[in-house]
C-alpha cells in the first residue's frame, strides 16, 4: 500500500471504544444511471441533456436534431414520502413531428446528481469507492 493510500485512510478512520475498530468511511451513492452516463454512447447520445442547447433568456431547449422545447409551466407534485417536487415543463413547438412531445425538468434532482457525479469521479472519491470495495 502506498503511502498517500495510508494517509487517506487514516484520514477516513479513527479509533473508536465501540464496536467497531474504525467507522465508516464517507459513503458516496450512485444514482441509478450513473454507470451508463460514464459511457462513451451515452455521452454522445441525442438523448443525453448535455447534447443540448439550453437558451436561458427564452428558457428553452433545443435538441440535437433541431427540435424546439418551450418552457410550458412549472408542475408541482408529492413524492409517495411526501417529497415536494417542482418539475419544469416543457412542450415542442411542433408535437407531430417530434417523436418526443414534451421535457420534464427537476433542476434540483439535476443539481444533486451533478455535485454528486463530480464527488464521485475526484481522486478522493474514486478512492473511497476503491476502498469500499476491497473491504
Amino acid at each position: 500500500m502506498e503511502e498517500n493510500d495510508r494517509e487517506i485512510l487514516r484520514q477516513t478512520s479513527r479509533t473508536d471504544t465501540g464496536l467497531f475498530s474504525r467507522r465508516n468511511p464517507p459513503l458516496l451513492i450512485k444514482y441509478a444511471m450513473f454507470d451508463k452516463k460514464q459511457k462513451r454512447g451515452h455521452k454522445q447520445s441525442a438523448k443525453n441533456l448535455a447534447n443540448w442547447h439550453y437558451n436561458d433568456k427564452e428558457d428553452s431547449y433545443t435538441h440535437p436534431d433541431g427540435w424546439y422545447y418551450r418552457f410550458h409551466h412549472t408542475k408541482h407534485q408529492k413524492t409517495q414520502t411526501d417529497f415536494q417536487q417542482e418539475i419544469k415543463v416543457y412542450y415542442a413547438d411542433e408535437p407531430e413531428s417530434v417523436p418526443q412531445k414534451g421535457l420534464y425538468m427537476n433542476e434540483r434532482y439535476q443539481n444533486l446528481k451533478a455535485k454528486e457525479c463530480q464527488a464521485l469521479l475526484s481522486p478522493e472519491g474514486r478512492q473511497i469507492s476503491l476502498n469500499a470495495r476491497l473491504m
